[in-house]
């Protein structure tokens, strides 16, 4: 049955199933897995397939309400026919309050609960396929049911507004597929199926419930007509020895994952520690430049101030030599000036003493005899002329002696210093 058959099936279904309770003998005729990872509406999807509400606990948050393995069987009216169908609804995955290790003895009980077959195990996703979704994909080929379970696989994809946009969903398709490799390449594209269930709340009752119908319809044809064939799982006892083994592969791996997430701390703590050595050489460098940049700096001022002090003190020893030339030269010319004094003062030294020494010779009269002529009128003359020359040599004398001591006086001046020669 194709298309036409979900159209031929639409009238005799109904949101709300009124078909009566399977009784305890009654004949399974579809078994039905539901998995998948909390806040999916994997629970939801199990109360559609079944037609009544409440018989799954829904979350509205991301909390889990499905902690533990829970089986139904319920009527359904399909095309006219009551089937029974087995509606099983696993534990949500990612529930962080329970150990991967319980998570995995939970879903080990879906080989007995199983043990009679089951028809198809529908995988509930958002779309993003994340690692959850992934390792919960891997325990149900590798340890749970082997892989031939990909045949009896089946990829749902709640929350879809446009589910029924066929280019839409090749789209969704290929993004699943993709995300999930390798996983999911064995499942065919007509085991991908887009669905939209909303919760039916206040005045978005009329929408929710009119999409529930919708994907009712398409998960029961899907199940009803392409869900026939029988996968028989192992024992619970040769299940619960493969979960034994991958909980103690996945503690292997988690030890591994452990000394490797302590490596790459560690080593993320050297390359820290490297690079704050880097920084701090860096900034000694930079210091180190910058003391050698001063020392140079305060060595060429050291230079150029030694340099001013030395053309200052050069300066001042040209103008000190100025100054002593000067002073020399000065000095000189009063030597000079003095030595013409002493030469002089030596002449009238000599001049004075000659005039001394003749100043104290006698008055020497010439007397003629008394047959000279001369009378005695001659000899007072003489006498008178000679008293005056005496005078005048006198006089002559003192001025001598006052030139002399004021010259002297000159000298002792000159001959005392006027300045200090350095």
């Amino acid at each position: 049955m194709a298309e036409g058959g979900i159209a031929n099936s639409k009238k005799s279904l109904t949101l709300e199933d009124s078909e009566q309770d399977p009784s305890p003998g009654e004949r399974v005729d579809r078994t039905v897995v539901l998995i998948g990872r909390t806040g999916n509406g994997k629970s939801a999807l199990a109360n559609i397939i079944a037609g009544k509400a409440g018989v799954f606990p829904e979350s509205q948050s991301a909390a889990s309400e499905t902690r533990d393995i829970h089986s139904r069987s319920v009527a359904v009216r399909y095309c006219g026919k009551r089937h029974v169908v087995k509606i099983v609804d696993t534990i949500g995955l990612g529930d962080t309050e329970l150990p991967k290790e319980e998570v995995y003895r939970r879903l080990a009980v879906l080989a007995d609960v199983c043990r009679e077959g089951l028809n198809q195990i529908l995988y509930v996703t958002q779309g993003r396929f994340d690692d959850v979704e992934k390792d919960a994909f891997s325990i149900m080929q590798s340890v749970l049911f082997g892989p031939k379970i990909v045949a009896f696989s089946t990829v749902v994809q709640t929350k879809c507004d446009d589910y029924d946009n066929a280019a839409l969903n090749e789209k969704n398709i290929a993004d699943i597929k993709r995300l999930a490799a390798p996983l999911m390449n064995e499942i065919p594209d007509t085991k991908f199926i887009a669905v939209n269930n909303p919760p039916i709340l206040g005045s978005n009752e009329g929408y929710a419930k009119s999409c529930r119908l919708r994907t009712r319809q398409l998960l029961l044809f899907h199940i009803m007509e392409k869900c026939s064939e029988v996968f028989n799982p192992d024992s619970l006892v040769k299940v619960n020895e493969r979960v034994k083994e991958r909980i103690a592969e996945d503690n292997k791996m988690e030890i591994i994952e452990q000394q490797l997430k302590k490596f790459i701390e560690k080593n993320e703590e050297l390359e820290k520690q490297k690079q704050k050595e880097a920084a701090e050489a860096k900034r000694l460098q930079e210091e180190m430049v910058k003391t050698a940049s001063d020392l140079a700096d305060s060595e060429r001022k050291r230079k150029e101030e030694a340099e001013r002090q030395l053309d200052a003190a050069r300066k001042q020893q040209e103008d000190t030599m100025k100054a002593f030339q000067a002073q020399l030269s000065s000095y000189e010319t009063k030597m000079a000036s003095n030595a013409a004094m002493q030469s002089e003062i030596h002449g009238l030294r000599n001049q004075v003493s000659l005039m001394q020494q003749r100043a104290a010779q006698p008055v020497q009269v010439v007397r003629r005899s008394s047959d000279d002529r001369s009378s005695a009128l001659l000899t007072q003359s003489l006498l008178s002329i000679g008293s005056i020359r005496e005078r005048e040599q006198a006089d002559r004398i003192a001025a001598m002696q006052q030139e002399m001591q004021r010259k002297n006086e000159k000298i002792r001046m000159l001959e005392e210093p006027t300045c200090s020669i350095m």
